[in-house]
């Protein structure tokens, strides 16, 4: 329980600030992510009905579209960079061969911007993740939904818009991968999904300066916004 909730708090925190600076600096996504929240929770005055309003069971199901914010974010600003592995017995790859015990550095920062896993890998495009709805949605349900594994786009979901593949859940390792993978994932993921929906509901994030360009640095294990990210935070 300790390693979940101490151990996720920054990285989180992290993930939010980017993200809230990506909408900032993209408002064609933030009015789409807000249109899909606003949809599955509308907006109460009351905000002593905050807590009983968002309540995430599953984020690709409720706000696959919000997800998918958060997913883009951690692609291109993992809050852990790299990560670290030691070889229980040996391996060959690419024609190489590693004894046991050899330390491997992870590059997830290189690897989740690298063209070959996801094409235009700058770009900050949350279509990576999801897609229109295949079955018609009632009221109160999103317009959107998650892009399987395997996914090839449509021709009439993609009519006057820009596509791009889907992305490569094998190549996005922030979470690390296999039996020594994030133990707090399924938490972090409903923890961001639903504070990032709040945050973006209820306030009005812009930058303080329209020329202002992130720059992450290393702390520790962590990277994180050189100056904190600042920002004019409005009521909505």
């Amino acid at each position: 329980v300790m390693t979940l909730l101490f151990g996720g708090y920054d990285t989180t925190s992290i993930t939010l600030s980017y993200a809230l600076y990506l909408l900032a600096t993209h408002p064609e996504i933030r009015n789409e992510c807000l249109k899909e929240i606003d949809t599955v929770f509308p907006k109460s005055t009351n905000d002593e009905q905050l807590e009983d309003v968002f309540v995430l069971d599953d984020p690709a199901l409720q706000l696959p579209y919000t997800q998918a914010v958060v997913l883009e974010t951690l692609r291109l600003y993992p809050p852990a960079p790299m990560t670290f592995r030691t070889l229980e017995k040996p391996m060959e790859l690419d024609g190489k061969h590693f004894p046991e015990n050899t330390s491997v550095t992870v590059p997830i920062w290189s690897i989740q911007r690298d063209a070959r896993n996801f094409p235009r890998p700058l770009e900050m495009n949350p279509r990576r993740w999801i897609r229109h709805r295949r079955n018609n949605c009632v009221d109160g349900e999103s317009k959107w939904e998650e892009r399987p594994l395997r996914d090839e786009e449509e021709k009439e979901d993609v009519v006057g818009e820009d596509t791009i593949p889907c992305a490569n859940r094998d190549a996005f390792c922030v979470f690390a991968a296999g039996a020594r993978n994030c133990v707090g994932r399924k938490l972090a993921m409903q923890e961001a999904v639903t504070l990032l929906a709040i945050l973006v509901q209820k306030l009005k994030f812009e930058l303080v300066d329209e020329g202002y360009e992130v720059k992450p640095k290393l702390s520790s294990v962590v990277q994180q916004p050189h100056d904190g990210l600042p920002m004019i935070i409005s009521a909505r």
